[in-house]
């Protein structure tokens, strides 16, 4: 199936959805007000909506993947462009009918790797479906939705599960979602798999791989929102990311281990001055279950024997974080201190792994702009500061210390795979490692333009550690290092 299909199918949809429409806008008069640019674009007394979305994003990258200039093997400058145009119809004010096609391709990225044969940022996904859904939303006396199609999953701050947005392809799911909503909670129930991006494909789900939860929103506790969760995720195949390689057809894949894992947590958030100029949140998760070859090796590590059988895991995450907005001050700036924790594996050739699975995560909200962090095997701090410059302007400037919980364990970057791949992680066992990984310096500045556009501009300087120069690649008999940097320029356009 072409990607004309995907065009195909999206259209008569949209035919469908029309048609069945027609009795409404027949007997319905267009909107007689002036329509102004940046209002929603609506139809039929607002019961047929187009959206649009474009993002331009220019990122230059220096010294990210071997933290050593003299190697240069994968930096490089690139133009990623995001266009996504969407049509929601709505007969009833409980339906919802919703299509969203999505396009996204990389610019002027140059070639890279060792025979300078494979592109850096290759996050391209040629016109597609990314969200096709029919909603059925909860009304007053009936507290029951649903939700069946190709969606977004969202909850929480996405440490979990989440959209992933910063990546140009972002991430949908082909999935069932039950609502059941009450005054003080609402229930989340779903099921469904993730949906894979090919760049010359039809994009399709990952039918190997299951996700399955409840969620809960509420307000059990005063002045806190309180979210318990249980998730269980079937996974029966590893999709090895190809998007790095010259591959024609490059996926994004699917590179989490293949197991059995129940996740059950709850995460907890003030609300907004509830607790006078303090705010808080924190998340505790932990796993049991079974998981297979966890860390992607073969049976044996630069001599060092490594269990790629089937394995009993076990493991727990940790996020708090604490705010003070300084009333007092100038700009009334927000200062805040951060602890994050993923449990590591001990043992590489033992029958139990301790390495936390952060599922589908949206980690570049997180672990540092730079993406070399994972919520797994880690120990972060941080301080930092926010403050609105002006009313359309907001600033921030933030300080991640990291260490590797378990330096028998691989160091996982924000995509979930071991940083430098069997050659570091191979060093790692060999040379008992120091656990300081390194520090990250981010700057974030976001100015609104309008209701309509946006620009963000982002910095990121990576402090190299005494892991990273430690678990180095020899060169001329020497192990070296060098810092990372990081910077982007954003321009965001959401009608």
């Amino acid at each position: 199936m072409k990607k004309w299909g995907a065009i195909q199918f999206y259209l008569a949809a949209l035919g469908i959805c029309l048609v069945a429409t027609s009795p409404v806008q027949a007997s319905t008069d267009l909107a007689t007000s002036a329509w102004e640019f940046g209002d929603p674009i609506t139809f039929f007394d607002d019961r047929v909506q187009w959206d649009v979305e474009m993002r331009e994003r220019f990122t230059f990258v220096e010294d990210w993947v071997d933290f050593n200039e003299n190697f240069d093997l994968r930096d490089d400058v690139a133009l990623q462009q995001r266009l996504r145009l969407g049509l929601r119809v709505s007969p009833y004010e409980f339906l919802d009918i919703y299509g969203q096609l999505q396009d996204s391709r990389t610019f002027f990225d140059e070639p890279a790797g060792p025979n300078f044969n494979r592109e850096l940022t290759t996050h391209n996904n040629a016109i597609d479906l990314h969200q096709g859904f029919v909603h059925l939303r909860p009304q007053p006396g009936i507290p029951f939705g649903i939700k069946v199609g190709r969606q977004k999953l969202s909850f929480g701050d996405e440490r979990l599960i989440g959209a992933n947005e910063w990546s140009n392809n972002a991430r949908v799911f082909d999935a069932v979602q039950l609502t059941f909503d009450q005054a003080d909670y609402q229930i989340h129930a779903f099921s469904g798999w993730v949906v894979i991006p090919e760049a010359k494909e039809v994009d399709s789900p990952d039918t190997e791989d299951l996700i399955s939860g409840i969620y809960i929103n509420s307000n059990w506790i005063p002045g806190i929102t309180t979210e318990p969760y249980v998730l269980y995720r079937r996974k029966t195949d590893v999709d090895v990311n190809s998007s790095l390689s010259s591959a024609e057809n490059q996926r994004s894949g699917n590179n989490a281990p293949a197991g059995d894992i129940v996740t059950t947590g709850v995460r907890l958030e003030s609300k907004p001055e509830e607790f006078g100029s303090i705010d808080f949140r924190v998340e505790v998760a932990l796993q049991a279950g079974s998981i297979r070859n966890p860390k992607g090796f073969g049976a044996g590590v630069a001599g060092n024997p490594v269990n790629t059988g089937r394995q009993d895991h076990i493991a727990g995450a940790v996020h708090a974080q604490i705010g003070y907005t300084a009333e007092t001050l100038p700009l009334k700036p927000r200062f805040f201190g951060e602890f994050n924790y993923a449990s590591g594996d001990d043992d590489p050739n033992d029958d139990i792994d301790s390495t936390f699975q952060p599922l589908y995560p949206t980690p570049h909200r997180f672990h540092g702009q730079l993406d070399r962090f994972a919520w797994m095997n880690m120990f972060e701090f941080a301080v930092g500061a926010e403050a609105r410059v002006l009313p359309n302007w907001d600033v921030s400037l933030s300080y991640h210390v990291f260490l590797v919980a378990e330096t028998s364990d691989p160091l996982r970057v924000g995509s979930q795979g071991a940083l430098g791949g069997v050659g570091r992680y191979g060093n790692a066992l060999n040379s008992n490692p120091s656990p300081f990984a390194g520090s990250e310096l981010n700057l974030r500045s976001r100015y609104h333009l309008n209701r309509w556009a946006s620009f963000e501009f982002g910095y990121a300087h990576f402090f190299t550690g005494n892991y990273i120069e430690d678990t180095a690649p020899l060169l001329n008999g020497t192990r070296e290092s060098d810092d990372a940097d990081f910077a982007y320029l954003q321009l965001s356009i959401l009608l």
